[in-house]
């Protein structure tokens, strides 16, 4: 789907790449609130083929990191902006032990009192499993259960239908695929941006190396060579 954002931390530092600065984060928002973008309503997702304008986009945030409910939370609130937020349903309120990072830092993930909280200001909460396996490298049947646990827990503490999975490390194959339609999700996520299909829809991931003229670039949906190279820098 063109104009698919993902965003993991949001921290003043880490030792990794896949993290953004909160004046990062609000240069962009404040960028893409300036230009005339929307937010894609999640039940519009797919009313177009996967297609959408170039002046609308989808933000998505992978892991469910405490820090987005610090950081982008109130922005994403001030430029009126919403966004689907991809949950470890094993993690909630738990330090992200299942990440090995360089440094061994560790953060925190959102508890149920601030989804249940983002969830009334109209934010849309997905699966990101129970545990973030690489769900192509164990067997099927656990990766059949991470997908529909997560799912079932989800929604057992939210109160309504979890439509979307997002696949750890972006990785899947055409067995996982079937487990996520089979366990009644209406799409699934990847991390591959050139990808557009229900059940892989790309994302651009937004990182610190990121300039604003890259941000605008990976924003613009534009298929050009810029695009594409940002897309296979993100990969």
């Amino acid at each position: 789907m063109k104009n698919s954002l993902v965003y993991h931390k949001i921290t003043n530092f880490e030792w990794g790449g896949t993290w953004v600065t909160p004046h990062q984060f609000e240069s962009q928002m404040h960028y893409l609130y300036q230009n005339g973008y929307k937010t894609i309503n999640s039940k519009e997702l797919f009313n177009s083929q996967l297609s959408t304008p170039n002046s609308q986009l989808l933000i998505t945030f992978d892991d469910g990191y405490e820090n987005i409910y610090t950081y982008a939370y109130p922005l994403l609130r001030k430029y009126g902006f919403n966004a689907i937020i991809f949950i470890i349903a094993g993690y909630i309120g738990k330090e992200n032990l299942w990440d090995v990072n360089v440094g061994f830092k560790k953060f925190r993930h959102l508890n149920w009192e601030q989804i249940k909280e983002m969830q009334r200001a109209g934010f849309v909460f997905g699966s990101h499993t129970v545990t973030h396996p690489d769900l192509t490298k164990i067997p099927v049947n656990k990766a059949k259960e991470e997908i529909e646990n997560s799912k079932k827990i989800i929604e057992d503490k939210l109160g309504e239908k979890v439509d979307y999975l997002s696949y750890p490390f972006g990785r899947y194959n055409n067995t996982i695929k079937k487990l996520a339609k089979d366990a009644g999700y209406s799409a699934s996520f990847t991390l591959n941006p050139f990808i557009c299909e229900r059940y892989a829809v790309g994302r651009m991931g937004i990182y610190i190396i990121d300039t604003m003229e890259e941000f605008k670039i990976k924003v613009s949906g534009k298929n050009n060579v810029f695009y594409k190279f940002e897309g296979i820098k993100g990969n």
